[in-house]
C-alpha cells in the first residue's frame, strides 16, 4: 500500500527531524512550509549497496551513487 504524508513544518529542526526519519525509507520532497513524504507501507525497501565499497547508494539525478566511494551506477 502506499501512504503519502504533507507533514507541515515551523523550524528548520523540525525539517531535519522529518527528513531523517524518512531517509532511505521514502521519496521527500521539501517545500517551504512542509514535506512530502511517499513510502510503501507493509513491505520494507531493499537497500541497494556499492560494489566497491559495499556503502548504502543514493539516488542523485535519477542514478545511484555511492556517498563513499564516488562509484555510480549510470558510469
Amino acid at each position: 500500500m502506499l501512504v503519502i504524508e504533507m507533514i507541515p513544518y515551523c523550524s528548520f529542526q523540525e525539517k531535519i527531524k522529518i527528513i531523517k526519519e524518512n531517509d532511505g525509507k521514502a521519496r521527500i520532497e521539501v517545500f517551504e512550509d512542509y514535506i512530502y513524504v511517499e513510502r510503501r507501507e507493509g513491505k520494507r525497501m531493499q537497500e541497494i549497496t556499492c560494489p566497491d565499497c559495499g556503502a548504502k547508494l543514493i539516488f542523485q539525478g535519477g542514478c545511484a551513487v555511492c556517498p563513499s566511494c564516488g562509484w555510480s551506477m549510470c558510469g
